[in-house]
């Protein structure tokens, strides 16, 4: 299934380089009849899923962004503006391709993260000797042995022991932090270079680290508020467009009894000009690489 997904996702960017460079090719001297047939190829080839997609939308009376970018592209051929109607598709692919290529980063850094995560921890046992038990297990008020390059499992406090902690991953702190008795830690730092016997103050739960992954894992999860946001405005921003478009294509020139022809080529040119493309992209594009850039500060 994996293996499956793979080379669809390959034909996939295959099929998109091929239309990139036949679109390319337009730039080449060459009879405006064959330019035409190149255009209208990358537009059928690169943008197939979004015209269906579109094209569904409005026959279910259903206004959104992929409607009104099919809307936006069959307007922008009906003016003869042929390259625009290929970037209109080719942007909206290329966003297309950075978000899930951004996705799939994020949940192998967050499955990183959740692999590098301390399983185990040195408990020290009343009579002084030191048991390995699950992490889960250990409770507050319990003694805990962090042996140099281990990694803090839970926010505790040092009894005994002096050493330097690498706390980039929780604090974003590049340079090693010295740490000494009495000094609360937080778990995720890194025990550099001294032993160090602590008492657990907060349970696996409510540790730092567990915090942290809990929100990355639910930001990836969930749709941040820009997004959800930009989801609920194109429902908005869609119809009101067409709308707005029909009155120039129409109201107009019957008050101002001016020419139909040079009105509906006007709606054309307003409806190219408000395809919602920078918006499809930008938004999740950049919502998913902060949260990969902040699970791939975390795993390190």
């Amino acid at each position: 299934m994996k293996i499956e997904i793979q080379e669809k996702k390959k034909r996939k960017i295959l099929l998109y380089l091929f239309c990139v460079i036949l679109f390319c090719c337009t730039f080449f001297p060459m009879q405006q009849f064959y330019k035409i047939g190149i255009y209208f190829l990358v537009v059928l080839l690169a943008g197939h899923s979004l015209l269906l997609e579109g094209i569904k939308e409005i026959l279910h009376f259903r206004f959104e962004e992929e409607s009104l970018m099919t809307i936006a592209v069959v307007a922008a051929f009906v003016l003869g503006e042929f390259p625009e109607s290929c970037m209109v598709v080719l942007l909206f692919c290329l966003g297309e391709f950075l978000e899930e290529k951004t996705v799939e980063n994020s949940n192998k850094t967050i499955q990183n993260m959740v692999e590098k995560k301390v399983k185990t921890v040195n408990k020290l046992e009343e009579n002084g000797k030191i048991s390995i038990v699950k992490v889960e297990e250990i409770r507050v008020g319990e003694k805990i042995l962090i042996k140099p390059g281990e990694m803090v499992p839970l926010d505790c406090k040092i009894v005994k022991g002096t050493s330097h902690l690498n706390m980039a991953s929780v604090t974003g702190e590049s340079m090693p932090v010295f740490v000494q008795e009495q000094q609360s830690i937080l778990s995720g730092s890194m025990n550099l270079n001294g032993s160090l016997t602590c008492e657990v103050e907060k349970d696996e739960k409510h540790s730092m680290a567990t915090q942290i992954m809990d929100l990355v894992q639910q930001a990836t999860n969930n749709k941040g508020k820009t997004e959800a946001f930009i989801t609920k405005f194109s429902k908005i921003y869609t119809p009101i467009v067409l709308c707005m478009a029909l009155i120039v294509a129409t109201v107009i020139p019957i008050l101002w009894k001016q020419e139909f022809k040079i009105w509906i080529m006007r709606a054309l040119v307003f409806l190219v000009a408000a395809c919602p493309c920078s918006i499809v992209i930008s938004v999740p594009l950049a919502f998913f690489s902060c949260v990969g850039a902040i699970a791939k500060k975390v795993c390190l």
